[in-house]
């Protein structure tokens, strides 16, 4: 099971100051989806300014974009939209949490029952 949203906010007893997500596609600062509390994480996000941060994850995203039909970016930049508006809107709303996204996540052998 993948990280769920949230999940590392809920269950890390270090405070989170940056998260990356990193694929083929794509680099994103996933950040806002994984935190309770935005307002609290960005206090801690001192290392480099929002700004430079966001050219940053831009510049790499581009880089590894290059590969990728005009189709291709044009789909994972509505597919980021639309993932950004969800998430400001659940910050907005302050919204309860699905209840797979309070739950631990289970990886490696952790997760298989025959071990």
């Amino acid at each position: 099971q993948l990280a769920c949203p949230l999940d590392l906010g809920c269950h890390s007893v270090k405070k989170l100051s940056y998260i990356l997500a990193f694929s083929a596609q794509e680099v994103v600062d996933v950040a806002k989806r994984y935190t309770r509390d935005w307002d609290a994480m960005l206090t801690r996000r001192k290392e480099v300014s929002e700004e430079w941060l966001r050219a940053a994850v831009a510049s790499a995203s581009a880089k590894v974009q290059a590969r990728l039909t005009p189709e291709e970016r044009s789909m994972i930049q509505e597919r980021y939209q639309a993932e950004l508006m969800e998430i400001e809107a659940a910050l907005q709303k302050q919204i309860q949490l699905k209840e797979e996204e309070t739950r631990s996540r289970i990886s490696g052998s952790e997760g298989d029952p025959s071990k």
